[in-house]
């Protein structure tokens, strides 16, 4: 077993149990699917099970106000979006293509971010981002679809891209609400 005793090793830790968590969740989204359960119930359930596992492990840390809910009301509207679209676009793309093309986000953070508090990224970032934007390139257009499995493979691409929009969208409205509480 592992000892957590400092911080970069229970940093790792729970940065890999965050990478299997978000990884699993594109296959029973799939299984989902398959067995044509609805949208809303599979991400109303993912989020009630989520606040409830918050809510027991932070519950003498949260304090509700004004600026709270607000930044929560957007967040959340923001990441039941990007979830919503994510699962809706497996009924075109695979689960592979939908997590690739999910981590796109990746790339919109500091374009996002740039425009809305006009603060140019650092060189490196954009190293960064252009990287990993070659990677999703090479990882997905240098193959063939599998027609007869995903006729509209293309649309569920876009889709999942829209929810990485999303996705991106959340995450710099976590760090305004973070820096401005």
């Amino acid at each position: 077993m592992v000892k957590l005793n400092n911080k970069k090793t229970s940093s790792y830790f729970l940065l890999s149990l965050t990478t299997v968590i978000w990884g699993v969740g594109f296959v029973f989204n799939n299984m989902a699917i398959q067995a044509s359960a609805p949208t809303g119930l599979v991400n109303a359930s993912r989020f009630v099970l989520a606040s409830l596992l918050l809510a027991l492990i932070f519950n003498k840390n949260i304090r509700i106000s004004k600026h709270n809910l607000v930044y929560g009301l957007f967040g959340g509207l923001s990441l039941a979006a990007a979830f919503c679209l994510q699962y809706y676009a497996l009924n075109f793309t695979t689960p592979a293509n939908n997590s690739f093309f999910t981590s796109i986000y990746v790339a919109f953070v500091p374009a996002l971010y740039w425009i809305v508090a006009k603060k140019r990224p650092h060189w490196t970032v954009l190293v960064g981002v252009a990287i990993a934007i070659a990677g999703l390139a090479i990882l997905n257009f240098g193959t063939s679809p599998d027609v007869a499995h995903k006729p509209n493979e293309w649309i569920g691409n876009l889709m999942t891209i829209g929810s990485a929009v999303f996705f991106a969208v959340q995450i710099v409205l976590t760090d305004y609400a973070l820096k401005s509480a």
